[in-house]
Protein backbone atom coordinates (compact mmCIF):
# COMPACT_ATOMS: atom_id res chain seq x y z
CA UNK A 1 0.00 0.00 0.00
CA UNK A 2 1.32 3.42 -0.95
CA UNK A 3 1.87 6.07 1.69
CA UNK A 4 -0.30 9.07 0.91
CA UNK A 5 -0.14 12.51 2.51
CA UNK A 6 -2.51 13.04 5.41
CA UNK A 7 -5.71 14.97 4.62
CA UNK A 8 -4.49 17.87 6.78
CA UNK A 9 -1.50 18.27 4.43
CA UNK A 10 -3.80 18.70 1.42
CA UNK A 11 -6.98 20.33 2.73
CA UNK A 12 -7.50 23.65 4.55
CA UNK A 13 -9.95 21.98 7.00
CA UNK A 14 -9.03 21.44 10.64
CA UNK A 15 -10.82 19.63 13.48
CA UNK A 16 -13.62 19.42 14.20
CA UNK A 17 -14.44 19.89 10.48
CA UNK A 18 -11.61 17.75 9.08
CA UNK A 19 -13.76 14.65 8.75
CA UNK A 20 -11.68 12.40 6.49
CA UNK A 21 -8.96 10.45 8.33
CA UNK A 22 -6.84 9.04 5.53
CA UNK A 23 -6.48 8.32 1.84
CA UNK A 24 -6.51 4.59 1.10
CA UNK A 25 -6.48 4.55 -2.70
CA UNK A 26 -5.64 6.99 -5.48
CA UNK A 27 -5.54 6.58 -9.24
CA UNK A 28 -4.47 9.76 -11.06
CA UNK A 29 -7.12 11.28 -13.32
CA UNK A 30 -9.60 8.60 -12.20
CA UNK A 31 -10.56 8.25 -8.52
CA UNK A 32 -9.68 8.54 -4.85
CA UNK A 33 -10.92 6.54 -1.85
CA UNK A 34 -10.72 7.82 1.71
CA UNK A 35 -11.85 6.64 5.13
CA UNK A 36 -13.63 8.31 8.02
CA UNK A 37 -14.65 7.10 11.47
CA UNK A 38 -16.93 9.00 13.84
CA UNK A 39 -16.74 8.22 17.56
CA UNK A 40 -19.88 8.42 19.66
CA UNK A 41 -18.59 11.50 21.49
CA UNK A 42 -18.33 13.47 18.22
CA UNK A 43 -19.93 16.91 18.47
CA UNK A 44 -22.74 16.32 15.95
CA UNK A 45 -24.12 13.25 17.73
CA UNK A 46 -25.01 15.30 20.83
CA UNK A 47 -28.15 16.69 19.22
CA UNK A 48 -28.73 14.35 16.26
CA UNK A 49 -30.57 12.59 17.90
CA UNK A 50 -30.71 12.34 21.68
CA UNK A 51 -30.79 8.68 22.64
CA UNK A 52 -30.45 7.57 19.00
CA UNK A 53 -27.30 9.12 17.49
CA UNK A 54 -27.30 9.17 13.68
CA UNK A 55 -24.69 10.80 11.45
CA UNK A 56 -26.30 13.86 9.82
CA UNK A 57 -26.62 13.65 6.05
CA UNK A 58 -24.75 16.94 5.63
CA UNK A 59 -21.75 15.34 7.38
CA UNK A 60 -21.80 12.46 4.88
CA UNK A 61 -21.97 14.96 2.01
CA UNK A 62 -19.07 16.91 3.53
CA UNK A 63 -16.94 13.74 3.69
CA UNK A 64 -17.61 13.30 -0.03
CA UNK A 65 -16.66 16.94 -0.76
CA UNK A 66 -13.46 16.52 1.26
CA UNK A 67 -12.63 13.32 -0.64
CA UNK A 68 -13.12 15.18 -3.93
CA UNK A 69 -10.90 17.99 -2.64
CA UNK A 70 -8.21 15.44 -1.78
CA UNK A 71 -8.45 14.05 -5.31
CA UNK A 72 -8.06 17.50 -6.88
CA UNK A 73 -5.05 18.42 -4.74
CA UNK A 74 -3.30 15.06 -5.11
CA UNK A 75 -4.03 14.94 -8.84
CA UNK A 76 -2.48 18.41 -9.29
CA UNK A 77 0.64 17.26 -7.44
CA UNK A 78 0.81 14.12 -9.57
CA UNK A 79 0.37 15.98 -12.86
CA UNK A 80 2.73 18.79 -11.78
CA UNK A 81 0.30 21.38 -13.12
CA UNK A 82 1.34 24.85 -11.92
CA UNK A 83 -1.10 26.78 -9.80
CA UNK A 84 -3.32 26.06 -6.87
CA UNK A 85 -6.91 24.90 -6.79
CA UNK A 86 -8.65 24.70 -3.46
CA UNK A 87 -11.62 22.63 -4.60
CA UNK A 88 -14.53 24.68 -3.31
CA UNK A 89 -18.01 23.15 -3.20
CA UNK A 90 -20.19 24.43 -6.04
CA UNK A 91 -23.11 22.03 -6.49
CA UNK A 92 -24.76 18.95 -5.00
CA UNK A 93 -26.78 16.87 -7.47
CA UNK A 94 -28.86 13.71 -7.13
CA UNK A 95 -28.08 12.91 -3.51
CA UNK A 96 -29.56 9.72 -2.07
CA UNK A 97 -29.34 8.48 1.52
CA UNK A 98 -29.87 4.71 1.55
CA UNK A 99 -29.49 3.91 5.24
CA UNK A 100 -28.57 5.47 8.56
CA UNK A 101 -24.97 5.73 9.73
CA UNK A 102 -24.37 5.27 13.45
CA UNK A 103 -21.36 6.09 15.64
CA UNK A 104 -18.35 3.78 15.48
CA UNK A 105 -18.95 2.72 11.85
CA UNK A 106 -15.93 2.86 9.51
CA UNK A 107 -16.82 4.67 6.30
CA UNK A 108 -15.17 4.34 2.88
CA UNK A 109 -15.75 7.35 0.67
CA UNK A 110 -15.04 7.16 -3.05
CA UNK A 111 -14.93 9.93 -5.60
CA UNK A 112 -14.73 9.10 -9.31
CA UNK A 113 -13.87 11.92 -11.67
CA UNK A 114 -16.62 12.26 -14.25
CA UNK A 115 -15.47 15.40 -16.07
CA UNK A 116 -13.48 18.63 -15.93
CA UNK A 117 -15.10 21.43 -17.91
CA UNK A 118 -13.82 25.01 -17.68
CA UNK A 119 -12.28 24.34 -14.28
CA UNK A 120 -15.39 22.67 -12.85
CA UNK A 121 -14.71 19.16 -11.56
CA UNK A 122 -17.70 16.80 -11.52
CA UNK A 123 -17.51 13.64 -9.42
CA UNK A 124 -19.67 10.58 -8.83
CA UNK A 125 -19.38 9.83 -5.12
CA UNK A 126 -20.49 7.17 -2.69
CA UNK A 127 -20.14 6.43 0.98
CA UNK A 128 -20.03 2.80 2.09
CA UNK A 129 -20.20 1.20 5.52
CA UNK A 130 -19.60 -2.53 5.88
CA UNK A 131 -19.70 -2.83 2.05
CA UNK A 132 -23.19 -1.31 1.90
CA UNK A 133 -23.78 1.95 0.04
CA UNK A 134 -25.21 4.44 2.53
CA UNK A 135 -25.07 7.62 0.42
CA UNK A 136 -24.66 8.57 -3.25
CA UNK A 137 -24.20 11.99 -4.84
CA UNK A 138 -22.88 13.84 -7.84
CA UNK A 139 -20.76 16.76 -6.68
CA UNK A 140 -19.24 19.72 -8.51
CA UNK A 141 -16.18 21.59 -7.24
CA UNK A 142 -14.06 24.44 -8.59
Amino acid sequence: MKNFPSPSQLLPHRPPMLLVEKIVEFEPNTHLVSEAFFKEDNYFFKGHFEGNPITPGVILVETMFQTCGLFIRLNLEYSKVPGSILGRAIKIKNTTFNQEVYPEQRLRISSKLKSIIMGFYTFECEVKSEDKVVCLAELVLK
